[in-house]
């Protein structure tokens, strides 16, 4: 058996150290580090017959299993519920993540992230068909009762998207979940049942993983390794682990003596003084030496000439991109290491950065794999006798449509006389396009100094096709290089920064749509042409045709702004504050100067339609509503009346105080039954609050003098009152709606 207790509750076949069935007697699910429940035995008579007490104790077992670095994996069936004297129960009432699925007909197309680097691919391989997806992932039940971090729970809870499965239509059939609290880091994984083998077969297949685990050159998977950390500190472990693996991988491919022909002397200096003071505190250690650089040598290392144009320009492509990721990500690694919290921005980018450079890595891997095959089993790719060393390189691996090709060749020795021909064909061996490339006269100075000499080649005609691949051969006197690609079509994506606005606040729009991205080399712009519109509307706008910039030149990520402008009930609009010019009209073009106007409670919708395929996404603008809290419930004549009013949709500037009370739409009145305050002004506690406060003081009511009251806001306020009498404020809310509230005065 393996060290890791598995444990299989609802099928008693499996080979686990315990097999449980649904009728037996529970034990404690604390003791097992993997659970594997088989949710297609647990029918709802079975859910109606067992006792309710036994299967709550083993719910809370296992969500604090989950918070504790256990793995729960749920065989997925699809859900139902049953209601016991009004209580209602799920079959996925034991899951510490609840789903709902829905049913379809039987499908036979099944996607998963990674292929066979999945670590549950070989289970992946025997499911074989589907009739339900997962359609929408509920709540988490009863963190409260474990933890007082559940606010923390619930805006941290991450999907593993590594691990998902999903259908033809992008259904997901499967997908881990990852515990984000200090507690621990443990996951819940559902996975589809397998139809090429039995269930138990299946269950069997992934205890068979845990026990034995899978490796590779860069990646070495096994049961604590499959439990990637949620924390920034794992990620970007996860992150120094694959380069560290690829630099001693590809280097030690060059030459044995690596770490001394390629590494700067300073860097093995420096590390060999680290593991000296490392061995001295925890003895002596097997690593190489070079777990022990410090986190920008792996920039010095990677972007180094010689090891850049043998080995690294074909994993990284861009090295200008690569350095200023890894440059961008030093302070973040220094603040894990201090340690010192990172900002949401900090955050996201460690992770978005990590995820980028891993992929990258991945992708070279299997390229690397692929193209090993690939020289196996095409003889008229084979090679010439060699005179010349060279190689030649794509600046990508997948290419969209009608996109520009920037070929590369390395070849630092010149012949006289001579021109690289540059020539791409299809897995036909049809010659599409070429090119030459006389390297005596290459203008490039810079890249002819490093043996680089680069042409560009645009897809023209109608020869090119999604899905296929295809093959650059150079060839330069009696040598014969060859590099491949393929082209591909993928599903664009829309996303915002948020999912509520409030007006006259910003949306950043991002459409991630690698497709777009024609030319690797120049910034490029989507949303207005056919091939890529997008619209943004509400029910009082339109933006048609709005562009937005890529990031970068060859992100595939373009972002824009639209700011909003409100519009109240009766037609009169809130406009939006532009440096002092208020704009008051739906318009727009393109990147930062799109104004749409919106009303409360309003639907925005995004549409984005390629070539291919439109997608669309539902953002809204607010309407949170509004409170008004006195102080105290009874005053006495001389009292002070503190006044708070909370309305977040009032925070109209982000940067400033704002006032309420003010205008018709926003009017405060303060009265008794013997006088009345109107338009008394409230001012913002800060700058982003929503929170609105004031003071009034109340005099006796006095028939002999004048009782007038007065005062402008939001502290100078007077106003008489009866010894028996009430105060009451009330509030215009967006002229649709008035709040009020009262308070005795004895």
């Amino acid at each position: 058996m393996s060290e890791k207790k598995i444990w299989v509750l609802g099928n008693e076949k499996t080979k686990a150290e315990k097999s449980i069935s649904w009728s037996s007697f529970f034990p404690n699910f604390a003791d097992a580090d993997v659970i594997i429940i088989d949710l297609t035995t647990f029918t709802a008579d079975i859910l109606k017959q067992i006792n309710k007490k036994k299967l709550n104790y083993a719910k809370n077992q296992l969500y604090d299993k989950y918070l504790n670095r256990g793995t729960i994996i749920f065989i997925t069936s699809p859900s139902f519920e049953i209601d016991d004297n009004g209580t209602k129960y799920s079959n996925y009432h034991l899951s510490p993540i609840h789903i709902q699925t829905r049913e379809v007909p039987k499908g036979t197309v099944i996607h998963d992230n990674g292929d066979e680097d999945n670590f549950y691919f070989p289970y992946l391989q025997k499911v074989g068909t589907f009739d339900f997806y997962i359609e929408k992932i509920n709540d988490v039940e009863n963190v409260t009762k474990l933890t007082t971090e559940s606010k923390e729970f619930h805006d941290k809870l991450s999907i593993d998207t590594f691990y998902n499965v999903w259908d033809n239509t992008e259904h997901i059939l499967g997908t881990r979940f990852l515990s984000p609290l200090k507690l621990g880091d443990g996951d819940v994984v559902f996975l589809p049942p397998t139809h090429k083998i039995s269930v138990t077969k299946g269950i069997n297949k992934i205890i068979d993983i845990y026990q034995k685990p899978t490796s590779d050159k860069y990646y070495t998977i096994t049961a604590e390794h499959s439990k990637q950390r949620s924390s920034t500190y794992d990620v970007l472990k996860n992150l120094e682990n694959n380069l560290r693996e690829l630099i001693s991988a590809e280097l030690s491919e060059i030459s044995p003596k690596w770490w001394k022909q390629r590494i700067p002397e300073d860097i093995r200096e420096e590390a060999r003084k680290r593991k000296e003071r490392n061995e001295k505190h925890i003895g002596a250690s097997n690593h190489h030496l070079i777990f022990y650089v410090d986190f920008p040598d792996y920039k010095k290392i990677i972007t180094r000439n010689d090891n850049w144009n043998d080995v690294f320009q074909n994993v990284f492509g861009n090295k200008q991109l690569l350095s200023s990721k890894l440059e961008e990500l030093e302070p973040i690694r220094n603040a894990i290491s201090h340690p010192r919290d990172l900002t949401s921005l900090e955050e996201r980018r460690l992770k978005l950065s990590s995820e980028e450079i891993i992929i990258t890595i991945k992708n070279y891997k299997k390229k690397k794999k692929l193209k090993k095959k690939k020289i196996k089993i095409k003889s008229w790719l084979k090679f010439k006798p060699i005179q010349v060393v060279m190689t030649t390189a794509f600046d990508r691996r997948v290419y969209p449509l009608d996109s520009v090709f920037h070929i590369r060749v390395n070849c630092p020795a010149i012949l006289l006389d001579e021109l690289i021909h540059i020539e791409i064909y299809n897995s036909q061996k049809e010659l599409l396009a070429k090119s030459e490339i006389d390297p005596n006269t290459f203008e490039d100075k810079e890249l002819k100094n490093t043996g680089l000499f680069e042409t560009t080649i645009i897809m023209t005609g109608n020869k090119w096709k999604i899905g296929q691949e295809y093959y650059v051969i150079a060839k330069y006197g009696q040598a014969q290089v060859y590099d491949s690609c393929l082209i591909a079509e993928r599903v664009p994506v829309i996303q915002t920064d948020k999912s509520v606005y409030m007006w006259s606040s910003d949306m950043i729009v991002t459409i991630i749509d690698p497709d777009a991205d024609k030319d690797s080399y120049v910034p490029e712009y989507v949303g207005n042409s056919p091939d890529s519109q997008l619209i943004i509307s509400s029910s009082q706008g339109k933006i048609e045709n709005y562009k937005l910039r890529e990031t970068g030149d060859s992100t595939g990520i373009f972002q824009g702004l639209i700011g909003f402008i409100g519009v109240f009930g009766d037609g009169t609009k809130h406009g939006y504050n532009l440096d002092g010019k208020i704009l008051t009209q739906t318009q727009g073009t393109v990147v930062d100067d799109g104004f749409l106007e919106v009303k409360r409670s309003d639907k925005i919708i995004i549409s984005y339609k390629n070539r291919f395929k439109k997608v669309q996404l539902t953002a809204f603008t607010s309407n949170f509503g509004a409170v008004i809290e006195l102080d105290q419930k009874v005053y006495s004549n001389h009292d002070k009346v503190y006044i708070t009013v909370v309305a977040p949709d009032y925070n109209f500037n982000h940067h400033e105080n704002d006032t309420i009370g003010d205008t018709s739409k926003n009017e405060i009145i303060i009265s008794t039954s013997v006088a009345e305050l109107k338009g008394y002004k409230l001012n913002e506690t800060g700058n982003d609050t929503g929170i609105f406060v004031g003071e009034v003081i109340l005099i006796e009511f006095n028939q002999e003098k004048t009782n007038n009251a007065h005062g402008l806001g939001p502290k100078d306020g007077i106003i008489p009152a009866h010894k028996q009498d009430f105060i009451t404020i009330s509030f215009n809310y967006f002229g649709e709606q008035t709040i009020v509230a009262s308070a005795i005065i004895k």
